[in-house]
């Protein structure tokens, strides 16, 4: 994994992260500002900028929209803790990564962010378990097109 200190890249800090609600959406852009939008906004948005998100395929429903390239956390989450439980919403990710519960869309989109970063850190230690055969399942991953392979690989 390239990167910093801890090992996590950089640049996963910068991806802008999306939470959906029911009638509006949050956009957590790449300078940490956030933004509401309506659910056809997000959409647009989301196809045009790969963002973090919890559940591709719910966050692509209820957008209306087919599903398009994202850097899902929850996927990550399955990768880093295999067979751990996660309730698969933006505070249930955050709980499972020790974070504070994120009570708005925004608080849910930052929550996103920090629960990445802590789950590539996570990766990144070296004492992961079997932190060989992990890298080497990034690698596979990442060439097949995981999202997540090229911030996975250390």
């Amino acid at each position: 994994m390239t990167g910093t200190a801890n090992g996590v890249d950089p640049s996963v800090a910068r991806v802008p992260a999306l939470a959906v609600g029911p009638s509006e959406a949050a956009w957590l852009d790449d300078t940490g500002e956030t933004e509401r939008l309506t659910l056809p906004s997000a959409a647009g948005r989301a196809r045009r900028g790969a963002p973090l998100l919890c559940q591709l395929p719910a966050v692509a429903r209820r957008l209306d929209c087919p599903p398009f390239h994202a850097y899902d956390v929850l996927e990550l989450f399955a990768f880093v803790r295999p067979a751990q439980f996660c309730v698969p919403t933006p505070r249930g990710l955050a709980a499972a990564a020790g974070l504070d519960e994120p009570r708005t869309l925004a608080e849910q989109a930052a929550a996103l962010r920090e629960a990445a970063l802590t789950l590539l850190a996570e990766l990144a230690r070296a004492d992961y378990p079997d932190a060989a055969d992990a890298a080497a399942a990034a690698h596979r991953m990442a060439e097949h097109g995981w999202s997540w392979g090229a911030a996975a690989v250390r």
